[in-house]
C-alpha cells in the first residue's frame, strides 16, 4: 500500500516538475495538500528527487533571478522577490554576482521602452520616472544615471 502511494506521489511530482521549476518549499506544500497524512512518504520522495537532481533549489533560484533580470527589474526588487520565495540570502548574493548585470543599462533600457522623449522636459515627469525606476528596484544612482543618459539622447 505504501509503495503504491509513494509511486503516485513520485508520478505527481514528476508531472509538476515537467511543467516548470519549483522550490522544495513549494513542492512540499503542493504534495502535502494533495496527499494529506503521507508526510513521511512525501519527504522520502522529495529526498529521492533531490538526490537525482530533478529538484534543485539552486536551479530554481537562478531561474527566478534570470526571470526578473530579463524583465528589467532592479537588484532590490529581485532581492525582495527571492526572500519572499525563501531563497537563502547567501546563495542569492552569489547568483546575483554570477549574472553580471549592468543595472544602469537595464534601467536605461526600461526608460527607453516606457517613456517618450517629449515628456522628459518637465521636471515633474522626470521625478515620476525616477520614482518608477526606484519602485522597480533600481538603486537611486543607477536610476539617475539612466535618466541623465536618456535626457542626453533627447537633446541631440
Amino acid at each position: 500500500m505504501n509503495e503504491s502511494i509513494k509511486r503516485k506521489i513520485a508520478a505527481y511530482l514528476l508531472r509538476l516538475l515537467s511543467l516548470k521549476e519549483y522550490s522544495t518549499k513549494d513542492v512540499r506544500a503542493k504534495l502535502t495538500t494533495k496527499f494529506k497524512g503521507d508526510g513521511e512518504l512525501i519527504e522520502e520522495v522529495i529526498s529521492e528527487f533531490k538526490d537525482a537532481n530533478y529538484l534543485s533549489d539552486e536551479r530554481y533560484a537562478k531561474m527566478i533571478i534570470r526571470h526578473y533580470v530579463n524583465n528589467l527589474y532592479g537588484p532590490k526588487r529581485i532581492y525582495i522577490e527571492c526572500l519572499k520565495r525563501e531563497i537563502a540570502k547567501e546563495s542569492l548574493n552569489n547568483y546575483l554576482l554570477e549574472e553580471e548585470v549592468n543595472w544602469q543599462e537595464n534601467a536605461y533600457e526600461l526608460v527607453q521602452r516606457r517613456f517618450s522623449k517629449e515628456l522628459m522636459v518637465d521636471k515633474e515627469q522626470r521625478r515620476k520616472v525616477l520614482a518608477f525606476l526606484v519602485r522597480r528596484g533600481f538603486l537611486l544612482d543607477d536610476a539617475i544615471g539612466a535618466l541623465k543618459r536618456f535626457r542626453q539622447g533627447t537633446e541631440e
